[in-house]
């Protein structure tokens, strides 16, 4: 779909998808984070598309089916977004007698993963690109989530309670650790060695919603524990600790469909740090990405955190 505002300008947004996509984006609604208080891009002026990238989703199937058609596969994985792409710029130049000025790409989860894609295999078609929290790992996260649904099952299972007494145990051991009381777990890896779900584990005879049985201590642990695949997998997908060290030591591999152009893998390149000015009351820091790395890219990203000078709010779970 593509929208033609009338007053054009000269500016277009494509919007990136969600889960296995199967579902027509509209590009009717705001950006991913965008805020509920400013118009949608459509209304400030910008051609917004989207695509369900090839592929509706049928009731009754599971929405992974479309792949076991390789085209529909390939679409998903990144052609459907470029062949929408250049339609659009078709259409705008039919439509308005001139081409844009400025095309932007914007998504999140799946879409995110589209975002970083398009970054990686059609740098030159886009002026900006918004990725927010891409699904880099679809192996990882699918057998992740996997676990952890076995993991709360039965007896496993928290009722919203003890969630809440979860939370609350989490910031009360690892929130001031910072030396800050703001609600915000600062470093979530360290507070894996301050927090033990086990200290909140019921009294021999007990139960009840102020503790935890056996299970769901366990199911607390694999929530917070990284899956580790229990074989080798296809495409390089290491099973242990020391494979994943040995995987990163070797180049990736070129079977990504993500990663790769005409049957070839995308080049792997220096991780350049990219600049920026923090002003006062924020501060910015520069990190590498690994994750993108499994995908034969290396990128930057510098984020920038305003710092209230002003007291926290109450933490809200």
């Amino acid at each position: 779909q593509v929208n033609l505002p009338l007053a054009w300008n000269g500016r277009s947004v494509q919007y990136g998808g969600g889960g296995f996509n199967g579902t027509l984006i509209t590009g009717l609604a705001l950006v991913p984070a965008g805020r509920f208080d400013q118009p949608t891009p459509l209304a400030q002026g910008y051609v917004t598309y989207g695509t369900d990238s090839g592929h509706q989703n049928v009731a009754g199937q599971p929405p992974q089916a479309f792949a076991l058609n390789d085209e529909a596969l390939v679409n998903f994985a990144h052609a459907s977004y470029k062949k929408v792409r250049d339609v659009e710029v078709a259409l705008m130049q039919r439509a308005y007698g001139q081409a844009p000025q400025k095309l932007y790409f914007m998504g999140s989860s799946e879409g995110g993963r589209e975002a970083l894609t398009m970054a990686q295999r059609y740098p030159q078609d886009f002026d900006g690109i918004f990725s927010r929290v891409p699904v880099i790992n679809w192996t990882g996260l699918q057998h992740a989530g996997t676990r952890n649904g076995i993991a709360t099952m039965g007896e496993g299972w928290l009722r919203p309670a003890q969630v809440q007494l979860v939370h609350d145990a989490v910031l009360a051991s690892c929130d001031a650790a910072d030396g800050v009381a703001d609600c915000i777990v600062s470093n979530p890896v360290a507070c894996l060695q301050r927090f033990d779900p086990a200290s909140l584990r019921c009294a021999a005879g007990t139960s009840g919603d102020n503790c935890l049985n056996d299970a769901q201590v366990q199911a607390v642990r694999t929530l917070r524990s990284p899956w580790r695949s229990p074989a080798p997998l296809a495409n390089g997908v290491p099973s242990t600790q020391a494979g994943a060290s040995a995987a990163r030591r070797r180049r990736p591999s070129h079977r990504w469909v993500a990663g790769t152009r005409g049957g070839r893998a995308l080049p792997h390149r220096p991780c350049r740090r990219s600049r920026a000015t923090a002003s006062r009351g924020s501060t910015a820091a520069g990190r590498c990405s690994t994750s993108m790395r499994a995908i034969h890219r290396s990128t930057c990203v510098t984020t920038v955190r305003k710092i209230s000078p002003h007291a926290s709010p109450p933490c809200r779970s």
